[in-house]
């Protein structure tokens, strides 16, 4: 229901692209949306969400392939 609103939202005022952030439940929603419209999401920023799984060998390798600065915001955050 929330990603499908926020999606019509999106839609009703043309916007081409968002940047979400979220806390908690929200920072699980936006993840939602992401997942499901990832053609319309320009950044997305997660403070303290509920329901992000520990990191697996995948998610570092992916990670890793980043460029530096992204690696080094993945890493550093991951302390905070």
């Amino acid at each position: 229901f929330f990603v499908e609103s926020l999606e019509s939202w999106r839609q009703h005022h043309n916007l081409p692209k968002l940047t979400l952030a979220g806390h908690s439940m929200g920072g699980y929603l936006s993840v939602a949306y992401a997942e499901r419209y990832p053609q319309h999401v320009e950044r997305l920023i997660l403070l303290s969400p509920v329901g992000v799984p520990e990191q697996t060998p995948e998610d570092a390798s992916r990670i890793n392939s980043l460029p530096f600065h992204i690696r080094a915001m993945f890493k550093t955050f991951r302390y905070l």
